[in-house]
């Protein structure tokens, strides 16, 4: 009699446990949708990010301008190496004719100068020597260009926290069933 009972006792059990899941369950929604101004991510709608920006996840982050390197959180306009340069080299006169002769053929359209001991070609217009072997370009005005603060060559991007909101349903489960 008690193993007829206990069998009893946990199948009314589950049946019941059964119904209420259901019950539960049946207005669970199954599918949502997004407005048409709102991007779908999951099961949530994030609004479009406006002009200038990119969803980066679920925020939306501004996009470098042209001339600078995306560097994730920053905006970078980038340095530029002018190579080893001409040293003075045996055979070559006790003087920086040759070196500038050399620098002045491989780039015509720079012209060069003379850092330390070694000839360089001049830097691009925009940028500036920076030691010997780098070409820097002007800081940027970080505000002008819609971005945020300015850190050396880079500035930060603005971001666009996103806000998730529930979509609207589709249809629920009893639809379904």
């Amino acid at each position: 009699m008690f193993t007829t009972c206990a069998i009893f006792s946990i199948g009314l059990l589950l049946a019941v446990t059964t119904v209420l899941a259901k019950t539960s369950r049946q207005n669970e929604c199954v599918r949502t949708f997004c407005a048409d101004n709102q991007a779908k991510i999951g099961e949530f709608c994030y609004e479009h990010c406006p002009a200038g920006y990119a969803r980066f996840g679920f925020d939306c982050h501004s996009v470098c301008p042209q001339g600078m390197r995306n560097d994730g959180l920053f905006c970078r306009r980038s340095e530029y190496g002018r190579g080893a340069g001409y040293p003075w080299k045996f055979g070559d006169a006790l003087n920086d004719n040759a070196m500038f002769e050399r620098c002045r053929a491989d780039n015509p359209q720079l012209g060069c100068e003379k850092h330390g001991l070694i000839v360089y070609p001049k830097c691009r217009d925009g940028y500036s020597a920076f030691g010997c072997c780098i070409c820097r370009p002007e800081r940027p005005d970080c505000g002008s260009l819609g971005l945020g603060t300015q850190v050396d060559l880079s500035c930060s991007k603005r971001i666009i926290i996103g806000k998730p909101q529930k979509g609207t349903c589709l249809y629920f489960l009893h639809d379904v069933a």
